[in-house]
Protein backbone atom coordinates (compact mmCIF):
# COMPACT_ATOMS: atom_id res chain seq x y z
CA UNK A 1 0.00 0.00 0.00
CA UNK A 2 1.04 3.81 -0.79
CA UNK A 3 -0.42 6.59 0.96
CA UNK A 4 0.45 9.94 -0.30
CA UNK A 5 -0.64 12.95 1.23
CA UNK A 6 -0.31 16.21 -1.18
CA UNK A 7 2.15 15.12 -3.50
CA UNK A 8 1.57 18.18 -5.93
CA UNK A 9 1.23 20.60 -3.04
CA UNK A 10 4.95 21.20 -2.99
CA UNK A 11 5.32 21.62 -6.70
CA UNK A 12 2.72 24.68 -6.25
CA UNK A 13 4.77 26.29 -3.52
CA UNK A 14 6.54 29.39 -4.26
CA UNK A 15 10.01 29.09 -4.93
CA UNK A 16 12.44 29.69 -2.27
CA UNK A 17 15.55 29.79 -4.24
CA UNK A 18 16.16 32.76 -7.62
CA UNK A 19 17.10 31.01 -10.96
CA UNK A 20 14.55 27.73 -10.10
CA UNK A 21 12.08 26.88 -12.13
CA UNK A 22 8.47 25.87 -10.66
CA UNK A 23 6.97 22.69 -11.65
CA UNK A 24 5.05 22.32 -14.45
CA UNK A 25 1.97 21.43 -14.71
CA UNK A 26 2.91 18.55 -17.20
CA UNK A 27 4.67 17.56 -14.10
CA UNK A 28 1.58 17.21 -11.76
CA UNK A 29 0.06 15.56 -14.35
CA UNK A 30 2.61 13.05 -15.09
CA UNK A 31 2.86 12.23 -12.08
CA UNK A 32 -0.54 10.66 -11.92
CA UNK A 33 -0.40 9.65 -15.49
CA UNK A 34 2.36 7.47 -13.96
CA UNK A 35 0.55 6.35 -10.71
CA UNK A 36 -2.40 5.49 -12.73
CA UNK A 37 -0.27 3.41 -14.96
CA UNK A 38 1.73 1.50 -12.18
CA UNK A 39 -1.11 0.83 -9.88
CA UNK A 40 -0.89 -3.38 -10.58
CA UNK A 41 -0.57 -5.27 -7.09
CA UNK A 42 -0.85 -2.41 -4.61
CA UNK A 43 -3.37 0.18 -3.05
CA UNK A 44 -2.39 3.61 -3.84
CA UNK A 45 -4.51 6.78 -1.70
CA UNK A 46 -3.52 9.87 -2.79
CA UNK A 47 -4.87 12.35 -0.72
CA UNK A 48 -4.97 15.76 -2.82
CA UNK A 49 -6.78 19.14 -2.99
CA UNK A 50 -6.68 19.60 -6.93
CA UNK A 51 -6.24 16.54 -8.84
CA UNK A 52 -5.12 16.47 -12.44
CA UNK A 53 -7.83 16.58 -15.26
CA UNK A 54 -7.43 12.79 -16.07
CA UNK A 55 -9.16 9.33 -16.70
CA UNK A 56 -9.70 7.53 -13.67
CA UNK A 57 -12.09 5.45 -14.97
CA UNK A 58 -9.77 2.65 -14.10
CA UNK A 59 -9.62 3.69 -10.15
CA UNK A 60 -12.17 4.37 -7.35
CA UNK A 61 -11.97 8.33 -6.88
CA UNK A 62 -13.60 9.21 -3.89
CA UNK A 63 -13.87 13.16 -3.75
CA UNK A 64 -14.88 14.79 -0.43
CA UNK A 65 -16.77 18.20 -1.07
CA UNK A 66 -18.20 19.78 2.13
CA UNK A 67 -21.37 19.26 0.14
CA UNK A 68 -23.91 16.77 1.83
CA UNK A 69 -26.00 16.84 -1.54
CA UNK A 70 -22.93 15.89 -3.44
CA UNK A 71 -20.24 13.04 -3.56
CA UNK A 72 -19.02 12.80 -0.04
CA UNK A 73 -19.33 15.54 2.74
CA UNK A 74 -16.15 14.44 4.31
CA UNK A 75 -13.90 11.41 5.89
CA UNK A 76 -15.78 10.70 8.44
Amino acid sequence: MLVVDSPILSLNEKEDNIGEEKASESMKTGLFKYLLNHQENRQTIIIENEIPKLDYSNAHLVEFTKDENRDRYGLI
